[in-house]
């Protein structure tokens, strides 16, 4: 049981472990398999041709992204090519598994910055079982899928950072 009234040095250890769970659920959710997943349906168009990029075509696609607006998501895609460049030139054999392991990334702040989101409207325990259904239980059904991991959800940046 959580407490309302706790003090606020304990509630914010308290958050940090909410956050850390949310992270532990997100994974085992949607990522305990991620070293088997592959490119699927609109991976291939969108997340595929930024696997083998040069930086300049990156840097390219990442303006082309935030001045034509492909799709009406300018941030989504251009964080999306950001994240794949960035990525696949860490990863020695050009893995997926870490593109999916910067999915994770993603879909794991975006948990835990609607966590913080709604513990400012919402009890403590309210807030984490928002920030649950939010990860496990996503509009987007398509969460399988690289584009939409990288993209769909990268806007919560935006409106959690305003505070």
């Amino acid at each position: 049981m959580i407490p309302d009234d706790i003090p606020e040095q304990m509630r914010l250890r308290l958050m940090w472990m909410l956050g850390l769970s949310l992270g532990l659920v997100v994974f085992v959710a949607h990522y305990a398999h991620f070293g088997r997943m592959g490119l699927y349906q609109d991976d291939y168009a969108f997340v595929g041709t930024s696997l083998g990029h040069s930086t300049t075509a990156a840097i390219h696609n990442v303006k082309s992204s935030l001045s034509h607006w492909p799709q009406g998501r300018p941030v989504g895609f251009a964080i999306s090519e950001i994240l794949t460049a960035i990525v696949t030139r860490c990863s020695t054999e050009g893995s997926l598994a870490l593109v999916y392991l910067a999915g994770f990334a993603v879909v794991w702040l975006n948990s835990v910055l609607m966590l913080g989101l709604l513990s400012r409207l919402l009890p403590l325990r309210a807030s984490y079982i928002g920030a649950l259904c939010f990860a496990l239980l996503p509009a987007d059904t398509t969460k399988a899928f690289l584009t939409h991991r990288n993209s769909s959800t990268a806007g919560i940046w935006n409106r959690g950072s305003r505070g």
